[in-house]
């Protein structure tokens, strides 16, 4: 049976005060005995398994328990009986990678979903202090890295509440900061651009600066409502390019087996696992080590 599968990029974060790596919390996960895996969130039963640990990669199927709103039985003579079970499982698959801190996940409309891990990882472990925000896609890398990224601009309401990282942050969140005053206005949007003449922003401080920005609005701080940049080709062409709602991720059709759960898993892990792959390069050039 064929099924559309998407899947897409997430970076997972480590907010103040957490000092242990996502990593560790899903090793403690695949290392739980699977008899003692099942936690409520929201009163409903959610469980990790079919979990495989491989260096710096763990991957995993995250599966909840649907007792109401169940679909009818339809038989082949046109009637629609009770379904005949007390429950049916939707669930999702997923990776992540140690070094990267990046997390692949099939994205479901079944209520399994990023933040549902997220929240299943708290409850098993009993730790908070861990967030997400999209990988940039990569056609805006690729348009960025063949234009000449000549300006950024971005809109916040409450810079005061960045978290900066590193000192180019905290120079920017100074700067914001100073500006947005309550008698000019309750918003204000910064520019920074590179004269004519002058070199282009580099790539490397680009992304750095994009992907703490869009961090920044994931975990709601500073009221982030735009995120832009201006690019210019060889020819001279202007391009703006919107950096909130990018995202990187594939989408593939996928023949899965009918009633067999288990086969199932193993074709959309092994699915999984080739997209990464596949995005690899571009990841490392985002997160990897410089």
């Amino acid at each position: 049976m064929l099924k559309a599968v998407s899947v897409r990029f997430f970076r997972i974060v480590r907010k103040q005060r957490q000092e242990v790596p996502f990593f560790e919390r899903l090793a403690q996960v695949h290392g739980t005995p699977q008899s003692d895996r099942v936690q409520e969130i929201e009163e409903v039963p959610y469980w990790v398994d079919k979990t495989l640990q491989n260096g710096n990669l763990i991957s995993g199927r995250l599966c909840r328990l649907q007792s109401n709103n169940l679909p009818p039985q339809a038989l082949p003579d046109g009637r629609l009986l009770p379904l005949g079970v007390r429950a049916i499982g939707p669930n999702t698959v997923w990776q992540f990678h140690r070094d990267l801190s990046v997390l692949a996940i099939e994205t479901t409309r079944n209520g399994v979903n990023l933040s549902k891990l997220l929240a299943y990882v708290r409850r098993i472990c009993d730790c908070r202090g861990y967030g997400f925000f999209p990988v940039l896609d990569n056609t805006v890398l690729e348009a960025a890295r063949a234009g000449r990224i000549r300006e950024l601009a971005v809109r916040v309401a409450t810079p005061r509440n960045l978290h900066t990282v590193t000192a180019d942050h905290r120079r920017m969140k100074a700067g914001m900061v100073e500006l947005m005053t309550g008698e000019l206005s309750t918003q204000i949007e910064i520019k920074y651009s590179v004269r004519a003449g002058d070199p282009d922003i580099q790539e490397g401080r680009f992304t750095q600066l994009v992907n703490w920005f869009r961090g920044e609005k994931a975990a709601d701080r500073g009221a982030i409502s735009k995120l832009q940049a201006r690019i210019v080709d060889e020819e001279g062409h202007v391009d703006i390019l919107d950096l909130l709602d990018a995202q990187l991720g594939t989408r593939r059709e996928l023949d899965l087996p009918n009633d067999d759960p288990d086969t199932d898993a193993v074709v959309r892990l092994t699915n999984i696992a080739d997209i990464f792959h596949s995005h690899l390069p571009s990841l490392e050039a985002q997160f990897g080590e410089r």
